[in-house]
């Protein structure tokens, strides 16, 4: 032992002439650091994002299974239920009052269970007690409907009620399943309680209740589920149970403010919700919302389009209106608003487009208002570079009016009342071509190529159109191409070259089929004089910018 001692001792010695050998002087201790939060006062301790689970808490099952069989179990109770209450119709052995009672007393024991378990497993615990609303939804339907046990006014108090146990169940386990049950049992009562002495005043204050309590519910709990399928039932559940009622047209001015009032409501809901929590829409969340505003146009307007059609676009125009205030209003608490500002302008284009272009805007200005908003396009496009991809849908809109009437000026649709339609036809090509300048200059690739066609055949049907002598109108064809070519030629523009093929094909066409039919020898000759002379320069000058591509 002494002697590994010994050896030991012997090590240290060698260990420490070598690092006084390295360090040129005896070894120093290392400074011993503070904290980090003292050398770094900005750094925070981190906390964890959950809390630790408490003494006898458990963690969910991660596995599938055990939902599924969960699941599986909770329908099986619902179908057994469902054919509990229907029992009385095939056999007599129960009475109606004992299935119904035996019904009830089976939900509300499924929702007391539920609520027994929820220490143990708070998601499982949840499908039974969902399956107990069930039940007893189903339960108070039946013994209103099919057995005429309770009356409108019972069902429906106890619907209500029903309702708001599922939405405190819902808060109580933190699962989006109650809300929609709820919504969908609020919502639906009207169709499955008969209410045929029911008049519109109380469906609107029936629906009215609900949807205030459904966005205050989901304002308190932090969650849009609740209000984003009430805004759709709410609308579109009222309009039916409003046309099903007795001489719906009577009472159509408290229909359309109802559905006005639904609007307002809801699109506050959204904008105060994504303000006061900081939540902008994400890409899926602006879809969801995208139907309820998509019904509430089309039945709002067609209600007022039907006894105040004079006043229907400018109510939907101003529906736009409050769409977009209520954006702007939100978005400065908003970090990104874009899948948003998608949303709104895709209303707008909605509105824009069927209010103001095809209800709004009398027919024989159409042309020009068309043909003006693609020069303002293109002058912001000049100015201000690549649109945002956000007002995509108003672009599309833009597009939408401009081809309509470029074919309605290609065919000469319903032209004849449109003013100074001869600088129309001149107007529209010159705008086109100026429309490819600017792409081109811009790289917009496809998009200026398919203007520059389309100018050239809005160039050729404004020939065709003002000039009255067809030996002329080939002649000016094929200065159009030869112009462009000469034009290719100085800018070194294969792209400008190869569409005033385009122009030649159709020049050629023309005198062949047209030109020289039912003409006398001498305008035949003039014709295939013109058509030679044009095609050969048109060769001679494609060839030149070959030579000087090479």
């Amino acid at each position: 032992m002494g002697e590994i001692e010994d050896r030991l001792a012997a090590l240290e010695q060698r260990l420490e002439r070598i690092e006084r050998a390295v360090k040129w002087g005896p070894a120093k201790a290392e400074p011993k650091l503070a904290p980090i939060a003292q050398r770094h006062p900005r750094v925070r301790k981190i906390e964890p994002l959950r809390k630790p689970l408490e003494a006898g808490s458990q963690v969910e099952p991660s596995s599938a299974i055990p939902q599924i069989l969960g699941i599986s179990g909770v329908a099986a109770f619902i179908l057994a239920a469902s054919y509990l209450v229907r029992l009385a119709i095939d056999s007599g052995w129960l009475t109606p009052l004992r299935q119904i009672a035996i019904a009830a007393t089976a939900g509300v024991s499924m929702i007391a269970g539920g609520l027994w378990l929820r220490a143990s497993g708070r998601r499982y615990a949840s499908l039974l007690s969902a399956a107990g609303v069930v039940v007893c939804f189903l339960t108070i339907f039946s013994a209103h409907l099919l057995f005429g046990f309770i009356g409108p006014s019972m069902a429906t108090t106890l619907i209500a009620a029903l309702c708001l146990l599922a939405l405190w169940l819902g808060w109580m386990f933190d699962t989006r399943l109650y809300a929609f049950i709820a919504v969908l049992g609020a919502y639906a009562t009207p169709f499955l309680v008969r209410t045929e002495t029911a008049d519109v005043v109380q469906l609107v204050q029936y629906y009215s209740a609900w949807s205030l309590l459904f966005c205050a519910y989901s304002i308190w709990i932090g969650g849009r589920h609740a209000y984003l399928v009430a805004s759709v039932l709410a609308v579109v559940g009222f309009d039916l149970a409003w046309r099903n009622s007795p001489r719906p047209f009577e009472s159509w001015q408290l229909a359309a403010l109802y559905q006005a009032s639904q609007f307002l409501l809801f699109t506050a809901t959204t904008a105060f919700y994504s303000a006061k929590y900081r939540a902008p829409l994400s890409g899926q969340l602006a879809v969801l919302h995208a139907p309820s505003l998509f019904f509430f146009y089309v039945i709002e307007y067609s209600i007022l389009d039907r006894h105040i059609p004079e006043w229907a676009p400018w109510i939907s125009l101003a529906t736009a209106l409050v769409v977009s205030l209520a954006y702007l209003l939100a978005k400065p608490r908003l970090a990104s608003a874009t899948a948003g500002a998608t949303l709104v302008n895709w209303y707008l284009a909605l509105a824009l487009f069927h209010a103001g272009y095809i209800e709004l805007l009398p027919s024989e200005y159409e042309p020009w208002v068309a043909l003006g908003l693609f020069v303002f396009l293109g002058a912001a496009r000049a100015r201000f570079g690549a649109f945002p991809a956000t007002v995509r849908p108003l672009l599309l809109s833009a597009a939408v009016v401009g081809f309509l009437n470029y074919i309605r000026v290609l065919g000469d649709i319903e032209l004849d009342e449109v003013p100074l339609l001869s600088v129309l036809y001149i107007a529209y090509a010159l705008v086109l071509y100026l429309g490819y300048a600017i792409g081109s200059k811009r790289s917009a690739g496809q998009a200026a190529m398919v203007l520059l066609y389309a100018g050239h055949v809005s160039a050729m049907v404004a020939v065709e159109r003002l000039v009255e002598t067809s030996v002329l109108v080939s002649v000016l064809w094929g200065s159009i191409a030869i112009g462009s070519l000469l034009l290719a030629v100085r800018k070194n523009n294969r792209v400008l070259a190869q569409s005033s093929f385009l122009v030649f094909i159709a020049s050629g066409v023309k005198v062949m089929v047209f030109d020289l039919e039912d003409s006398s020898t001498l305008v035949k000759i003039g014709c295939l004089v013109v058509l030679g002379a044009t095609l050969y320069a048109g060769g001679w000058l494609y060839q030149r910018l070959d030579r000087e591509a090479t």
